[in-house]
């Protein structure tokens, strides 16, 4: 009996070394469900050894056995330490005296004494080996026993189960042990270096403090934006920032303000807040949108983007990235004012709205001088890199080339991944810019006072080439047209395809030509267009039109279109010719032109069935007709268009200046 109790007491003795208090609700919502990645939660383990006068943290993912481990060679825990610091839910360790470490008298960075909490977040099973003054403590916290034991009401003892002395096998530190994974949360080894240099200023070798994750050493070179930053403002003392700005290698300026908030109470930021040169730089295809301005407190991130919380929508703050210092947030004399998760603040807090105001006005300081440095810098760097823009602005005046540098400016800055893209805009930019000189030249034609013949040259030689420019334009597009359907092999599609396009673009039978007139509408009666006309005989009344074209010069086209199956002869094109001829021109006289000139067009599937292939031409001649067949149509456009083409391209400067981009 008494062997019994003894082995009662003993067992007693032994689940009572360590303690932890907590609720089932404070588990799940401070706990389990406390932070969203593994990131977050290893900020807290790693804030642990910095507060520990760790030299060292290691984090290894164990893909094998899956786990990882975080190990530090800090000062390690007793069994008092581990109850009353680490198991006691709550404990703030800066109102207990503990604000300076004590061997590098490094400002703590834990505060309320649940982050240890975090890491239930992503294990459901943690291993903690400790050894301090020579005592080597272990223990296991179960997720699955916590909740076990919480069930029976709250604010319930867990005793977690003690790992013997033996088993500790280190020799200095901590070392943490995660298990039971949640396989969501998890992240790779380059992922998680770049985050967690993202979320430290201090892991560096001037404040002896190491963080390396699977033996690779994190760096602030890992956090993969300092050569985007384009535009850079640091703030604070300028010494402590050389680092910053010596990293920032590709910026083209840089400004810096004092980082004085508040200067009776000695509030003082300390960091930068730079623009990127588009806005795709910011996101990031590991970690997602960077774009925004973290806030730290004692070397550690306390808000994760202060610039949401303005609900700014101007163009500029879409290519923002910052980091700005504040330790006034997180004074040991004042309240915590960091949320739980210690991923944000408490918005109401006096030192917040301060730091808000600063951080606002100074985004305002940039907005307004961002868009000039844009459009400067914008217009150097295409000119530097596009030969035909250096080109194109060595030949203007200073007065509009200062203009023309602010337009290409405000191309290159615009976000567009595709650089074919941009390449169309400056051309069309070009074209935009040359369009409106050219009326500023015109409009100098008013105030001539005398006949001057080299300034009228000048004018017009400018006149003519831009719109040659310009028509050149036009005319390779046109040409990308008929190409596709001389692709068309079958005639049948081929008819159809061109029916459907004639009537917009005639340009395909002429390339004088622009747009049939009068109706949107195909074969349109005489009789509907110019009403009752007694002029007509009932046959020249019942006439309904292809299409009708009336060119500058005051000629009236009449266009036919044939299916490409039908068989014709030059008689039957001939007597419907005369038909639409006759009757068109009687239309015209009654409108007031006494001598209408009317021609007559056909097109045709194939050939008249003539003998003779002047034949039909000759009968069609007293009509003013002729015809084409659709096939033989598409090799004339391609013809004179290519032509053209090739001989303007020898002579337009401003088009050999749109070809090159």
């Amino acid at each position: 009996m008494n062997n019994m109790d003894e082995t009662i007491h003993e067992q007693e003795a032994k689940a009572s070394k360590y303690e932890m208090k907590l609720s089932l609700n404070v588990l799940k919502h401070l706990g389990i469900n406390l932070y969203s990645n593994v990131a977050a939660v290893l900020t807290e383990t790693v804030a642990n050894g910095w507060d520990a006068d760790a030299e060292k943290v290691e984090i290894n993912l164990n893909k094998e056995n899956d786990s990882i481990e975080i190990s530090d060679d800090g000062c390690g825990m007793t069994v008092d330490d581990i109850n009353q610091r680490f198991l006691m839910i709550g404990h703030d360790r800066r109102k207990a005296g503990y604000t300076i470490t004590q061997k590098f008298e490094r400002p703590v960075m834990g505060r309320k004494g649940l982050g240890k909490l975090s890491l239930f977040s992503i294990a459901r099973k943690i291993r903690i080996y400790t050894v301090k003054d020579g005592q080597k403590n272990g223990f296991i916290l179960d997720v699955d026993k916590i909740e076990e034991t919480l069930k029976g009401g709250e604010d319930k003892t867990y005793c977690p189960d003690e790992i013997s002395a033996e088993d500790v096998i280190i020799t200095k530190g901590t070392l943490i042990v995660l298990s039971d994974l949640v396989k969501s949360r998890m992240t790779s080894q380059k992922v998680l270096k770049k985050r967690l240099a993202r979320r430290f200023t201090v892991i560096s070798d001037n404040l002896n403090f190491e963080v390396t994750v699977n033996g690779d050493k994190v760096q602030v070179s890992d956090r993969d934006y300092s050569n985007k930053i384009e535009y850079l403002w640091t703030l604070g003392d300028h010494n402590m920032l050389k680092s910053v700005i010596d990293g920032c290698s590709k910026k083209k300026r840089h400004n810096h303000w004092d980082g004085i908030v508040d200067a009776q109470l000695q509030y003082i930021a300390e960091g930068w807040i730079g623009t990127v040169e588009t806005s795709g730089q910011l996101k990031d295809p590991e970690i997602g949108n960077i774009n925004g301005v973290v806030l730290m407190a004692r070397g550690r991130v306390v808000h994760e983007d202060i610039l949401g919380e303005f609900n700014d929508g101007r163009l500029f703050t879409k290519y923002v990235i910052g980091e700005i210092n504040a330790d006034f947030l997180d004074l040991d004399d004042q309240q915590d004012i960091a949320t739980s998760s210690r991923q944000s603040l408490i918005e109401d807090d006096p030192r917040y709205l301060l730091l808000k105001s600063y951080i606002q006005n100074k985004l305002n300081d940039i907005g307004r001088v961002w868009h000039d440095y844009r459009n400067e810098d914008g217009g150097k760097q295409a000119e530097e890199q596009i030969g035909a823009i250096k080109e194109w602005l060595k030949d203007l005046k200073p007065a509009p080339r200062k203009a023309a540098r602010k337009l290409i400016g405000h191309i290159q800055g615009l976000p567009i991944d595709n650089e074919s893209d941009r390449k169309e805009l400056f051309k069309h930019g070009i074209i935009a810019f040359e369009k409106i000189r050219m009326k500023e030249q015109l409009d100098k034609l008013d105030t001539l006072t005398t006949f001057d013949a080299n300034q009228f040259k000048m004018i017009f030689d400018e006149v003519d080439e831009l719109e040659a420019g310009y028509y050149h334009e036009i005319v390779t597009e046109r040409l990308a047209v008929i190409k596709q359907l001389e692709k068309l092999k079958d005639d049948n599609t081929l008819e159809v395809e061109m029916q459907k396009h004639i009537f917009k673009h005639l340009w395909l039978l002429d390339p004088s030509w622009e747009r049939a007139t009068s109706s949107e509408r195909m074969e349109e009666s005489l009789r509907k267009e110019f009403g009752e006309v007694t002029a007509l005989i009932p046959d020249e009344a019942k006439g309904r039109l292809d299409i009708r074209y009336q060119k500058v010069s005051g000629a009236n086209v009449i266009i036919e279109l044939k299916r490409q199956g039908r068989s014709v002869t030059a008689l039957e094109l001939y007597a419907q010719g005369a038909k639409y001829h006759e009757g068109w021109t009687k239309c015209l006289q009654n409108s007031g032109q006494p001598s209408p000139y009317v021609e007559v067009i056909f097109l045709i599937g194939n050939p008249p069935n003539e003998r003779r292939s002047g034949e039909a031409n000759d009968l069609l001649a007293p009509i003013n007709g002729r015809w084409f067949t659709y096939r033989r149509l598409i090799e004339m456009a391609i013809q004179s268009y290519s032509e053209y083409l090739e001989e303007s391209a020898k002579v337009n400067k401003v088009q050999k200046i749109l070809n090159n981009l």
